[in-house]
């Protein structure tokens, strides 16, 4: 349900709140749409332990129910709907050509045939579609499956907090109605692979057109670069998770000695074995960065061949990049694929009003929320 309220006399305002659970950092999006154009008028975060949500899977209701609440309260949300998006490993997404084109038909056909499309047993399945491209015999569709134990799960604990959910969604259709919005894609037609870099899921996809194709969900994520750097090296989390938010991206786009200075040299003391010992333990670090993001960018580019596979004359524009914010991890990717890597700026096609937010503003305008809460506005 989206929720109406009068803001002037001949000015009514539509809003929804979208909510991205794929870690245990959840963030909130409240998007308004006036006769003025679309704002985000609120935004929040939460963070609950880290086993309470494992790779997007929702383990403890209670406590993302308290957290929920609690921001809820000191943000200052309108409203008690919410519209909830998923990154999930277990969730499925596939397309799908059926010889049928009435979309009754399709629904019925699925009823009986879901099990050909998606293992999960029929009695713990929830699953929809939409339809992507339609001839004059048949209909090309996206499915999408998950179990119904999982979604009521999160069902449950947005209830528990005191709140209605309107609609749960994967977050790669999160992803593509916010760079919808951002590019307008029914006019600017253009074929893209978007990217976003998750905490602990991330996402690739091809955006056609305005039609999306091929989404996935990866572990590959911040954590990876993280668990891959404490187990190559020994360091603590709290070290690895340091070292990356400083690393710099571009260092890797330069060749570079790999013997350091100081291994050159002969030790003389205490202090400069103490020097040597740091600059080889970074040094390592920054191999493990460099691996870990070199299998995430060989991904990126097995999404691109697979679609250029099926649509040879098709030609990819540039990659869009959203997600965490790692240095010139925009000019890597650029460098590694040859394609043109651009940032989505949010505040390009939204008008932003939050008040005294603090911090990283940047961080709770999270495009997957947004996408929930445009899903909202725009139903």
């Amino acid at each position: 349900m989206v929720y109406k309220f009068l803001l002037k006399q001949d000015v009514v305002l539509m809003a929804a709140v979208g909510i991205d659970i794929s870690s245990n950092i959840i963030t909130l999006v409240e998007i308004a749409r006036s006769r003025k154009g679309t704002s985000i008028k609120n935004a929040a975060g939460f963070e609950i332990s880290q086993e309470s949500i494992t790779k997007g899977e929702l383990q403890d209701p209670v406590a993302f129910s308290l957290g929920l609440k609690d921001a809820w309260r000191k943000n200052k949300f309108s409203g008690r709907n919410v519209f909830v998006g998923l990154s999930n490993l277990k969730a499925i997404v596939r397309e799908v050509e059926l010889p049928l084109v009435n979309k009754e038909e399709i629904s019925n056909s699925l009823k009986y045939q879901i099990n050909d499309f998606i293992p999960i047993p029929k009695d713990n399945i929830l699953y929809d579609f939409y339809i992507m491209e339609q001839s004059e015999s048949s209909s090309k569709l996206m499915l999408v499956g998950a179990m119904k134990s999982m979604i009521n799960n999160v069902i449950e604990a947005v209830k528990g907090a005191g709140f209605i959910t309107d609609a749960i969604d994967l977050n790669c259709f999160s992803l593509f109605r916010t760079i919808d919005k951002l590019y307008d894609l029914k006019k600017n037609k253009e074929t893209n692979c978007a990217v976003y870099i998750g905490t602990d899921i991330s996402i690739i996809e091809i955006i056609q057109d305005d039609t999306l194709k091929f989404p996935r969900f990866l572990s590959n994520s911040i954590s990876t670069f993280i668990d891959n750097m404490k187990k190559s090296t020994g360091v603590e989390e709290e070290e690895a998770r340091k070292f990356l938010q400083q690393f710099d991206f571009q260092s890797l786009t330069v060749d570079k000695n790999p013997a350091s200075s100081g291994e050159k040299k002969e030790k003389t003391d205490n202090k400069k074995e103490d020097s040597n010992e740091i600059s080889a333990q970074d040094e390592n670090l920054a191999k493990s960065i460099s691996s870990t993001a070199d299998n995430f960018i060989s991904e990126i580019r097995m999404s691109i061949e697979h679609f250029l596979q099926e649509d040879p004359k098709a030609k990819i524009g540039k990659i869009l990049l959203a997600g965490e914010n790692l240095k010139n991890i925009r000019k890597y990717i650029q460098f590694k694929t040859d394609y043109k890597v651009e940032e989505i700026n949010v505040s390009k096609s939204f008008s932003v009003e939050l008040v005294n937010k603090g911090g990283d503003i940047g961080k709770l305008l999270n495009p997957l929320a947004i996408g929930m809460a445009l899903r909202g506005i725009q139903q």
